[in-house]
């Protein structure tokens, strides 16, 4: 998969924001830096603890959450099997896709490159098949939604 400048500048920055917060979070829930390895291991053991227990939450959240958004039957095979991160931006390149149609020239395919979603011309071209987009048309990434 290739990403262009400008999402390895977003994700770089999402990276190092989030390092960042868990930082300052770690720092926070150990206190003071003067305690023995123990305590500090069974600290860090419980923060992550409940870190995994945030995510497995959140993994969750996207399996069963259905929104409005992906209740057509263009999502029918994605529903609950991609996340919804994904699926949103499947939602603004099938708004991009009625400027595009079916041409791939025009399309220039940029969400397929960046993030290996269908691009719009993809998705016009399922629109004027009446056929719901494929999973195997998303990237594998997007389809983990289990621990």
């Amino acid at each position: 998969m290739h990403f262009g400048t400008s999402s390895l500048l977003t994700y770089s920055l999402s990276y190092l924001f989030r390092a960042e917060s868990a930082h300052s979070k770690l720092k926070i829930y150990l206190g003071s830096s003067l305690q023995n390895f123990k305590t500090s291991w069974g600290k860090i053991h419980t923060l992550l603890y409940l870190q995994h227990i945030e995510i497995k939450a959140s993994v969750e959240k996207n399996i069963n959450l259905v929104l409005h958004n992906f209740k057509s039957s263009q999502f029918k095979f994605l529903r609950g099997v991609v996340s919804i991160a994904a699926l949103n931006k499947i939602v603004e390149e099938l708004k991009r896709s009625n400027i595009v149609d079916a041409d791939d020239i025009t399309c220039k395919y940029i969400l397929r490159k960046t993030h290996g979603l269908p691009c719009a011309h993809e998705l016009a071209e399922y629109d004027r098949v009446n056929m719901p987009v494929l999973l195997d048309s998303i990237d594998s990434h997007w389809r983990k939604l289990n621990m």
